[in-house]
């Protein structure tokens, strides 16, 4: 990655631990990149781990079942230390983990637990370890293990269950797929995601598998994504300061130039018209600007400057989220941790003290009161479309909300996954 590409990198970095950004009626995230044993996009395919439809083991071994009362134990969502930050590993109760390292199935019975990936990254022979469990404390002891990078995660550490406290929220499924920039739904609860530092973009459906993956050479640094409501897509290219426009095929159909090709475009959203918003992004240089489907102009709003309503003058990240509801009012992070809300013509309407993390089609804005992976005790929060709060959620896992499904249903970031929960019925 050249000088400016690595510069930019490290100021999205930044941004995702205050904003997550926003799709057509949702928000778009900068995820981070710390695992070091992900593939680049060419290489594998993701991994879909739903809770109740597992891809075939790539071994000539199949998994033996568990121990019922062992699965029982052992199931449900850790967290450890790795690379000096918090990381989760799903043991799900359907015998599918989700980590860093890799993910698959699993087989636990007393004293014995066998881990057999279904990626690249460990190959098809399964790993066997010893395991013992100190009240909510999970520890690792390999007896067989060719898989360097499972090794390291799993032998020598702590993984801390973490309490239940969240019960209420149901997770649909988790996938860990190939690294990630920006995530988005569009209005079918199809999910869309940029790959890190790939020329391309990944469309899967609303049970979180794959459907297909785009290059485009065109893409030299893509960012922001999102689609509308006839499934057109819309990438941002930070290089080139331009949006593409595809078509559901992921034809290219359009691309046009934003701020003059000064500032590159980061977070995306689509509304109910199928109109465009950017959230621009440069050091101390940061605005939204709207355009039409054909690529026209039809506004800009929310300038950088330290009166009511704009963005923090001299901040380093800029507004990367942006989310959209069906009234076309805007919701805008920025560096000092806080929304802006903007009617359809770009006035100011109020502020609140939390990152924007994903805006439902009735302006209801989602967020977790600490935003990044590397906190503890959060929780995931609801206001209504006047800014006020009305709910409130413990999350068994650290993550950032980045979009809403057309159910509902929240599309959350943790550590190097995504993952899909629904809220309780009222």
């Amino acid at each position: 990655m050249n000088t400016r590409k690595y510069f930019v990198s490290i100021l999205m970095l930044v941004s995702v631990l205050l904003s997550a950004c926003a799709p057509a009626v949702t928000a778009t995230v900068i995820p981070p990149t710390a695992d070091p044993t992900a593939l680049l996009p060419t290489q594998a395919q993701p991994t879909l781990l739903p809770p109740t439809a597992m891809p075939p083991v790539q071994s000539s071994t199949a998994v033996p079942s568990s121990d019922a009362n062992m699965l029982a134990l052992v199931a449900g969502i850790y967290d450890y230390m790795a690379f000096s930050s918090h990381y989760q590993l799903f043991l799900l109760d359907d015998g599918s983990y989700v980590g860093t390292f890799d993910s698959g199935r699993f087989m636990v019975v007393p004293g014995q637990i066998v881990f057999t990936s279904s990626e690249p990254t460990c190959g098809a022979t399964p790993g066997i370890y010893q395991w013992s469990m100190d009240g909510t404390v999970l520890q690792f002891t390999a007896v067989n293990e060719g898989c360097k990078n499972r090794k390291i995660i799993l032998e020598g550490r702590s993984f801390e269950q973490v309490p239940h406290t969240g019960a209420d929220l149901t997770v649909d499924w988790v996938i860990k797929p190939l690294p990630f920039n920006f995530v988005n739904v569009d209005s079918q609860g199809n999910i869309y995601m940029t790959a890190d530092g790939a020329p391309g973009f990944s469309k899967y459906d609303l049970n979180g598998a794959l459907v297909d993956t785009w290059n485009d050479s065109a893409l030299t640094f893509p960012t922001g994504i999102a689609a509308d409501d006839l499934g057109n897509v819309y990438v941002a290219n930070f290089d080139d300061a331009t949006v593409h426009k595809y078509d559901p095929n992921g034809q290219p159909l359009l691309q046009w130039k934003v701020a003059g090709g000064e500032i590159g475009p980061a977070g995306l959203a689509v509304d109910s018209g199928g109109n465009l918003y950017v959230a621009l992004h440069r050091l101390h240089d940061h605005y939204i600007e709207k355009y039409d489907p054909q690529g026209d102009l039809l506004g800009t709003w929310a300038p950088y400057g330290d009166d009511e309503g704009q963005i923090l003058a001299g901040g380093r990240s800029g507004p990367s989220a942006i989310g959209v509801d069906t009234l076309g009012n805007t919701f805008i992070s920025d560096d000092r941790g806080l929304t802006n809300k903007y009617d359809l013509t770009g006035n100011f309407v109020y502020s609140i003290g939390f990152a924007l993390g994903a805006v439902d089609e009735d302006g209801n804005l989602y967020t977790v009161d600490k935003a990044g992976m590397n906190v503890s005790g959060q929780n995931l929060l609801r206001f209504d479309n006047t800014g006020k709060p009305t709910g409130q959620w413990s999350l068994p896992f650290r993550s950032v909300v980045v979009a809403i499904g057309p159910d509902g249903s929240l599309v959350m970031m943790g550590d190097n996954t995504i993952i899909q929960v629904k809220l309780p019925t009222p």
